[in-house]
């Protein structure tokens, strides 16, 4: 089954919204633990449903996710941090959007949107910063 951007989604990403929300706004009434929890649910369901929709979207997902373990429990606003960060990529349920980056070619800083398909289109040619200093 692929997964697209559907009601079902939808209304699944919402409700995750909603939990962080709350966790935000009532954090003393969460253990660090409940939050943990609460993000592994959310991190391990987004990993299943890249198992069955690859994107470039599901892929940066996965690339900021990438360091979670390195980060210490005990430091459970990094982990909110990187909550908020993942919830605010994906809020929308649009897992087939393009994405945009800077990336080298030719020795230039170009910025490119990668779509689902794999394309990659060049958008404009990043005019080196460094240089005009």
């Amino acid at each position: 089954m692929e997964h697209k951007h559907n009601k079902e989604h939808g209304k699944w990403i919402q409700k995750q919204n909603d939990i962080l929300k709350n966790i935000e706004e009532h954090r003393s009434q969460y253990t660090d633990m409940d939050i943990l929890k609460c993000f592994m649910d959310f991190y391990n369901t987004i990993r299943e449903m890249q198992k069955h929709n690859t994107s470039p979207m599901l892929e940066l997902f996965q690339i900021r996710a990438a360091g979670f373990e390195q980060i210490s429990k005990e430091n459970i606003n990094e982990f909110m941090t990187l909550y908020r960060s993942l919830m605010d990529l994906i809020s929308d349920g649009d897992f087939e959007k393009s994405i945009e980056y800077v990336t080298i070619i030719n020795n230039r800083p170009v910025h490119v949107s990668e779509g689902k398909d794999g394309k990659i289109n060049v958008l404009e040619e990043q005019v080196n910063r460094m240089s005009r200093n």
